[in-house]
């Protein structure tokens, strides 16, 4: 805790300014803040947080505070269970929100094999803080909230109800969690403000300082508070002289302060910095309490409100600096006997351990299933990983532990930690046989790890493995549901290993999980060969599910999502990818749960929204390292680009992700950038290229067994390349093939797509009356369907076909709605033959270039001088998605600059004006 008498002075002395910000509310404003006050060490963050909470309160706000510090950091849930200190509303809460507290609190003792997830422990702690009136969450130091406490206040900040505030401060420039909060950048005091803050401060504690030394003190400090009172503090010590001697940091100021503390002192002090919870019965058991009582006296310490804190955490940190290596395993050794907690203990043993010891490693994987079993994921990881560091080499249960430390570390999402178990797995596997269980789920565990990172290949390869080593029938269970998701290479395959899991699973008694696991192969093996999707296999997955805390990617929830998306059952699929998003707070399953957004607005016909989605996703899989899910991002930002017509910025991407697929022997990359290829062909005009990079991804296609419609989703485009070419024969056999799929399916919009290229191919073939009917069924099922892109393409073949036929009123009103649709959409390369066709029937003229409404708020916008960021604040969409539509602008308008798009705006006002 702050001196009170700094912090006092601090607020009052140059914060008017920033306490105004944290504090309107709610008696001068209805919005609760949201904030973070960042700054540098000793600027008075935690000062300004303690003043704002406390004038909050003033006005009638409950203040729930908790300020972490870097041993609390291995504790899980350790600030989530200062939050919740006190509460006693148990009635008020429902079951399910009752039961995640308790789990998480230790208030039961025994928890279910259901662990709570972030989401359902979250959802708890609103709906608790939300009884008792307007409340402000106060979160100090947030760079050192332990990962279980941070993953939780990350998904209550995006959605705190308006009764509920919440202010954070966080040390600049050092790594550790934040929280999606707006920040307040903390500047230095100015100087007359730190010379008052000095000088009373000096008259206070009774230390002369002359003014001249004042002077100096406050220029040496750089407008830092902590820094200023220290070599204030210095200076009155110091001779008489007036001289100033001026350490080169403010770190350095605070080790050569404690400099001359003896020894005893400073391992006293510095046990209790180590310890996660410095209540003063633990201290007390430590026996340092002459050492506890000198250092509150020299304002170090204060023991107020029940526990140890000292003055500033750069106290705590020059004590335990000080410690040398032999003293540090010296005072955990003594932390371990007097701790209650047994995970606290534990770690406090493994700290203190001077090499691998069966006992702690023992009370270490112990420690990490108790935290996993309370939904605490990351800090069950770092348990497991500590125990294998400590489990002798000749201990039996080395192997196994490696493996849950693996899977735990998976989980996590760290990618690295997982990589280094299993390289730590073969070390040990060299010193002889391993036990073939633990061989057999080393293996499975590098199937989903290498599936993760992006290589189906070599995911296959690691789960053949493991269904070779498998013993039981479990293990076979396992083994093939695992073969059958990972393999993307031949789907009758794929499709083939989840039967048989099913059917191994249907006479054996099998986790839920695992179950799980088995339906989702089935269900989607079952759909990528063209047997549609079963709902019933969903449901059953979706129900087991319900019990377990699953990886979003690997759930059958956003499995089904995503699927969803594929069979064109547009509006459910948003429907759950967004109550998907919403709930996602790991940043390792934010990438897949955004990565089925972007196409599925394309289709619907919100481009823009698309694009955001898209650049979302970028940024979400290049934060999180995940290189696969880039490239679909950015496979999803080519496509929108290919379809608005910016064809000379996808066809570098499209060929990149070609040439990927093609040197990584992935057919599923290589038969992406293929599709992009040939609608870029086709959209400038050469359809004989067209039908070379179609033709090969078909080719890919029928390698790979896909059969389903909605992952073929260029047929038509590839029928069309074929008639323009003249290819009519292979033409009718494609439309064959795609009109017999659609029909096993009984799938409304697949049949709706074959019927639209099927009218083409008659009308080419001189059949109108055939042509003109399969055309205007096509118009007409598209229109009842969410596929807004579609529906106009379809409305552009019909006008096609009359102007043909040379039925000029009818092929005007056919391609007049198809037009007003692709210029709504910015749909240029479509618009554009749309305008082609109307010009040959006498329609209306091509004119100027259409801007789509959020092109034209952007272009208004910048022109008004906007920078990007505002513009996309304004607009709710990303800066990048902002700039993208202004680059639209400037092409179709033929500008170059804001200037020009000033004039450009200026004269769009004055005709309207006019």
């Amino acid at each position: 805790m702050s001196d009170p008498s700094l912090r006092t002075a601090t607020v009052l002395l140059g914060r008017e300014r920033e306490l105004a910000l944290l504090t309107g509310w709610p008696v001068e404003s209805d919005v609760a803040p949201r904030r973070c006050i960042v700054a540098e060490p000793g600027v008075g963050k935690s000062t300004l947080l303690a003043a704002a909470v406390d004038a909050l309160a003033v006005a009638g706000v409950r203040a729930l505070r908790c300020a972490p510090t870097p041993a609390e950091s291995e504790l899980a849930y350790a600030a989530i269970a200062d939050l919740l200190s006190g509460f006693s509303a148990w009635d008020a809460l429902g079951d399910t929100a009752a039961r995640a507290l308790r789990c998480v609190l230790y208030l039961d003792p025994d928890p279910t094999d259901d662990p709570p997830d972030t989401r359902r422990i979250a959802q708890a702690c609103v709906a608790a803080w939300a009884i008792g009136g307007p409340t402000v969450l106060a979160v100090d130091d947030v760079q050192w909230l332990d990962a279980a406490s941070a993953a939780v206040l990350a998904y209550v900040a995006r959605r705190l109800p308006d009764s509920i505030a919440m202010l954070a401060a966080r040390r600049s420039g050092v790594e550790g969690p934040t929280l999606p909060l707006d920040e307040l950048p903390l500047p230095g005091l100015d100087d007359s403000s730190l010379l008052r803050l000095v000088t009373d401060r000096a008259t206070r504690s009774g230390a002369g300082l002359p003014a001249p030394a004042a002077r100096r003190v406050v220029a040496a400090a750089g407008g830092n508070p902590l820094f200023a009172i220290e070599l204030a503090r210095a200076a009155a010590a110091g001779p008489d002289d007036g001289s100033i001697v001026v350490p080169a940091t403010l770190d350095a100021l605070i080790a050569e302060r404690f400099g001359d503390v003896d020894p005893a002192t400073v391992e006293a002090l510095a046990s209790v910095a180590l310890l996660a919870t410095p209540d003063l019965a633990t201290v007390a058991r430590l026996d340092v309490t002459d050492a506890i009582e000198r250092a509150e006296a020299d304002g170090l310490l204060d023991t107020s409100g029940g526990r140890v804190r000292f003055a500033h955490p750069l106290f705590s940190a020059a004590m335990v600096a000080r410690l040398t290596p032999s003293q540090r395993r010296r005072a955990h050794a003594r932390l371990a006997v007097v701790v209650d907690d047994p995970t606290q203990a534990a770690v406090h043993a493994a700290r203190a351990a001077v090499g691998p010891d069966a006992a702690v490693a023992r009370r270490l994987i112990d420690a990490a299933g108790s935290v996993a079993s309370r939904g605490a994921i990351d800090n069950a990881a770092d348990f497991a990983e500590l125990a294998v560091r400590l489990t002798p080499e000749d201990d039996d249960a080395l192997t196994q532990r490696i493996i849950v430390a693996a899977e735990l570390a998976f989980q996590a999402g760290d990618t690295d930690a997982t990589a280094a178990m299993l390289a730590e797995l073969d070390r040990v596997a060299e010193r002889g046989a391993l036990l073939a269980h633990t061989r057999w789920a080393g293996q499975l565990l590098r199937a989903k790890v290498e599936f993760s990172a992006g290589s189906s290949r070599r995911a296959l390869l690691f789960a053949e493995s493991a269904l070779d080593l498998a013993v039981t029938d479990l293990d076979r269970i396992e083994a093939h549901s695992i073969m059958a998701r990972v393999n993307y290479e031949d789907f009758d395959e794929s499709t083939a290993c989840a039967e048989r899991a099913y059917e191994l699973a249907l006479g054996a008694e099998v986790p839920p999980a695992v179950m799980v696991s088995v339906l989702v192969a089935v269900g989607t093996g079952r759909l990528m060969v063209g047997r549609g999707l079963q709902a019933d296999l969903w449901e059953r997955a979706i129900e087991l599910e319900r019990s377990l805390d699953v990886y979003a990617p690997d759930s059958a929830e956003a499995s089904l999502a995503a699927l969803l998306k594929i069979t064109d059952e547009l509006d459910e699929a948003r429907r759950r990818l967004l109550d998907l998003l919403q709930r996602t707070t790991d940043d390792g399953a934010l990438p897949f749960v955004l990565s089925h957004l972007p196409q599925l607005e394309l289709w619907s016909g919100n481009w823009d929204r698309a694009e955001d989605y898209a650049q979302r996703h970028l940024e979400a899989a290049v934060r999180s390292g995940q290189l696969d899910q880039a490239s679909q991002a950015r496979t999803n930002l080519a496509l929108i680009d290919i379809h608005r017509g910016m064809l000379d910025t996808a066809r570098p991407l499209a060929s990149r992700i070609r040439d990927d697929g093609v040197a990584g022997d992935d057919a599923w990359t290589e038969r992406s950038g293929l599709g992009l290829l040939g609608l870029i062909a086709m959209a400038d005009g050469d359809a004989e290229q067209a039908v070379g990079h179609l033709g090969r991804w078909h080719e890919l296609a029928e390698q790979m067994a896909l059969r389903e419609p909605g992952y073929c989703r260029f047929q038509a485009d590839y029928v069309e390349a074929l008639i323009a070419t003249g290819r009519l024969d292979e033409a009718e056999r494609y439309v064959a093939m795609m009109r017999d799929r659609a029909a096993a399916l009984q799938r409304s919009t697949a049949v709706a797509i074959a019927a639209r290229v099927d009218a083409l191919l008659l009308a080419a073939r001189g059949e109108r009356d055939r042509a003109v009917e399969q055309a205007n069924v096509a118009v007409d099922v598209l229109a009842a369907s969410p596929l807004v892109v579609e529906h106009a393409r379809a409305l552009m073949s019909l006008g096609q076909i009359h102007r043909r036929f040379k039925e000029k009123a009818a092929a005007r009103r056919a391609l007049e709605a198809a037009l007003a649709t692709f210029e709504r959409l910015g749909a240029e390369p479509f618009a554009e033959r749309a305008r082609q066709d109307l010009e040959r029937v006498g329609g209306r003229h091509a004119g100027p270039v259409a801007l789509t409404e959020t092109e034209r708020r952007v272009a208004v916008l910048a022109a008004a001088g906007r920078t990007m960021r505002q513009v996309g604040d304004e607009l709710f969409i990303s800066p990048k998605t902002a700039e993208a539509n202004l680059t639209r602008v400037y092409r179709k308008l033929g500008l170059s600059n804001r200037a020009e798009l000033t004039a450009w705006s200026l004269r769009v006002g004055d005709q309207r004006d006019g």
